[in-house]
């Protein structure tokens, strides 16, 4: 609201990356299967996934802010698949709130995600576009469309971190 105030006083208004909906895979910690679901960008300036700017809101599934708080990413890259479409950068983010979480131990997470080790809650891979990043350096994210699911289902796959 005040924004050409501050110009005329020389400051620039801080940039904030837009919200946008992106289809992610959500693989519930309650033995449920996966599947996609689409969810909003919320901007983030903390946390170790803080260089894409936004990221998808997982709030709503960690249910308190300390689980939030205490979010990680892995990056995968998918190279040389059967369904090309599915070729590309994954992050894979969980919590290790491990007090802030309903469900603890997710036992549906594959190893090809984890990298051996026990990841917890809800777990959500998120695709990002073959570039990575957009405007002004925010991550650029792709839909995952249900290919990947059938991927999913018949591993193993030829990844490189």
């Amino acid at each position: 609201m005040m924004d050409w105030l501050w110009s005329l006083l020389g400051y620039e208004a801080e940039l904030r990356p837009p919200s946008v909906n992106v289809a992610v895979v959500r693989i519930p910690a309650d033995k449920k299967p996966a599947h996609i679901i689409t969810l909003a960008t919320t901007p983030v300036s903390s946390g170790p996934d803080n260089f894409l700017f936004h990221i998808p809101d997982l709030r709503p599934f960690w249910k308190t802010e300390r689980a939030w708080s205490f979010r990680d990413c892995q990056r995968l890259a998918l190279e040389q698949q059967p369904k090309p479409s599915c070729n590309g950068v994954y992050y894979i983010f969980y919590s290790f709130g491990l007090d802030e979480l309903t469900e603890k131990i997710n036992p549906s997470v594959p190893t090809y995600f984890s990298g051996g080790q026990v990841l917890w809650g809800d777990v959500f891979v998120v695709k990002v576009a073959p570039h990575e990043y957009g405007e002004h350096g925010w991550a650029a994210y792709e839909d995952i469309g249900p290919e990947f699911l059938e991927l999913m289902a018949r591993w193993p796959v030829t990844r490189r971190f």
